[in-house]
């Protein structure tokens, strides 16, 4: 029985073995990928996944967004930031003084948030600095992620509260844009390498719309700057990466005159300036008192407003009407009669302008113009949409609604705080 116990064991060890021996191929392979996957791991600690095409969170790599991040100033405090959507009702911002300084900034076209930043400090103003690089993360599947390219500056005055309109630009080619339902998070700046090239080529280059706005470019087209940057950015985020092209495009775009910011703005461990607040007034030509506000369209047919006393009321402004002038189809004027007229002696007044036309035009021209015979002239595509002219007027295009066999306008013109001519 012994015998028999012994050789049982004995029998039981050279079956081990060759289990064993049949394992082994088995055992090593699967020590290989343990091994493939903490070296791959420590490569992702090391930054390696954020070369382009293989980014967390942006194109089509999945994961999470990589950031680090930044603090505004202990004194500000950052509401909800909700996103728009082309139908920018949510855009309209809450009163004149909100939508002169809360001005929209930054740059792209799909993806545009809105929010709110509280100074509570009851006697100095301060600044709200967004750096270039900031990612956004959106709480919706299937919606964009996006990136501020460029720094924003939102000067607060003590005790107060503005709305920003944020243009950003698309880290997911692809997926939705911007609408109300989805709601966003400020990570900070982006770790991504191949990004971070990116920003750096940017630097000091005019990228966002306020910079074409306060600075203007005559043989610039700022909408195929954006197109262009987006292109861009989706060769990093989708494809390989940037190509000789590529940066010979960034290097010619114009700079940014010296002083808008500060010189250390790129850098995330700098401090910055509590309040950096740059006189509107020097930047822009005075608007002083609004003499007329035009828009043209492609409608083929006569464009209306309603009269009242043979004149268009908003608010106590009064203005005379003049359509198809000169002599073309698919135009109104809205010039004024007020004395004082809107936005004189530097208030900060709002005008309503809504009129009919009898097609839905993508693309509306505004045109305005003051007492100082300065006039410019802007194209301007989506509601909610709020531009900032170089004669110191801002254009809102709050809406457009389908009604009697054609559409309604809705605009906004806002006068600076600039104290101009009242000539």
């Amino acid at each position: 029985m012994k015998r028999n116990v012994r050789a049982n064991q004995g029998v039981r060890s050279t079956n081990l073995d060759q289990i064993k021996g049949r394992l082994k191929p088995y055992l090593y392979g699967m020590l290989y990928i343990a091994l493939s996957l903490f070296i791959l791991q420590a490569c992702q600690k090391d930054g390696d996944i954020g070369e382009a095409g293989n980014i967390p969170g942006m194109g089509n790599a999945g994961g999470e967004l990589q950031a680090e991040t930044y603090d505004l100033h202990e004194d500000l405090t950052l509401g909800v930031i909700k996103g728009l959507g082309s139908i920018g009702q949510e855009a309209r911002l809450k009163s004149d003084d909100l939508v002169v300084n809360g001005m929209a900034q930054g740059s792209g076209q799909q993806v545009s948030v809105v929010l709110e930043i509280m100074n509570q400090n009851p006697t100095e103003c301060r600044s709200a600095w967004f750096r270039a690089g900031t990612v956004f993360d959106v709480n919706l599947a299937g919606y964009q992620n996006a990136i501020l390219l460029a720094p924003v500056n939102i000067c607060i005055p003590p005790n107060s509260t503005k709305t920003l309109t944020l243009y950003l630009y698309c880290l997911n080619l692809g997926m939705n844009g911007s609408d109300g339902s989805a709601s966003y998070e400020l990570l900070g700046v982006t770790t991504s390498s191949a990004v971070l090239e990116l920003i750096n080529l940017l630097q000091f280059k005019k990228v966002n719309y306020e910079h074409y706005m306060a600075y203007p470019e005559a043989e610039i087209d700022y909408n195929e700057v954006k197109e262009k940057l987006q292109d861009i950015l989706w060769k990093i985020t989708n494809g390989s990466g940037l190509d000789a092209t590529d940066i010979s495009y960034i290097e010619s775009l114009p700079a940014l005159p010296e002083g808008v910011f500060p010189e250390l703005i790129y850098d995330l461990t700098a401090v910055l300036p509590d309040c950096w607040c740059i006189d509107e007034c020097e930047v822009v030509e005075n608007s002083g008192a609004l003499s007329y506000v035009a828009f043209s369209t492609n409608c083929n047919g006569e464009l209306s407003a309603e009269l009242e006393e043979g004149l268009y009321h908003t608010g106590e402004f009064s203005f005379n009407v003049e359509t198809n002038y000169p002599k073309v189809s698919g135009y109104i004027k809205f010039e004024s009669v007020s004395e004082p007229a809107l936005g004189e002696d530097g208030a900060i007044e709002t005008g309503v302008f809504e009129f009919w036309a009898p097609c839905h035009d993508e693309q509306i021209i505004v045109t305005t113009k003051n007492k100082d015979e300065i006039t410019q002239t802007i194209d301007i595509s989506e509601e909610g949409q709020a531009i900032v002219m170089s004669n110191g007027f801002m254009v809102e295009f709050l809406s457009v609604v389908s009604g009697d066999n054609g559409y309604y306008y809705t605009f906004n013109v806002v006068s600076d705080n600039c104290p101009g001519s009242n000539k």
